[in-house]
């Protein structure tokens, strides 16, 4: 567990170092079916699924518990960039 939230974390500071890596650009990418500015499980598969990734049940589950931070079953923008901004700052990179 804890090399998978190591290996999330350098994910989350190699992210923030894009230049080119919006988090609004890509949580209104991930809604742009429902557009309603909550992204659900529905909208994370459909998402995935473009992107050549088909996910079960359990790893969608996975993603909704970690990012659903007040258990709506919805993701916030707020929830979307708290759970993808880095968290510790250091040499990660």
């Amino acid at each position: 567990m804890i090399q998978n939230e190591r290996a999330t974390e350098c994910l989350r500071v190699r992210l923030s170092k894009r230049n080119n890596f919006s988090l609004k650009d890509a949580f209104q990418y991930t809604d742009s079916a429902s557009n309603d500015n909550l992204l659900s499980a529905e909208d994370i598969r459909n998402m995935l699924a473009e992107h050549g990734f088909f996910a079960t049940e359990r790893e969608l589950n996975s993603i909704m518990k970690k990012f659903d931070k007040d258990g709506d079953m919805k993701i916030s923008y707020a929830e979307f960039v708290d759970e993808l901004s880095p968290k510790i700052i250091n040499n990660m990179s």
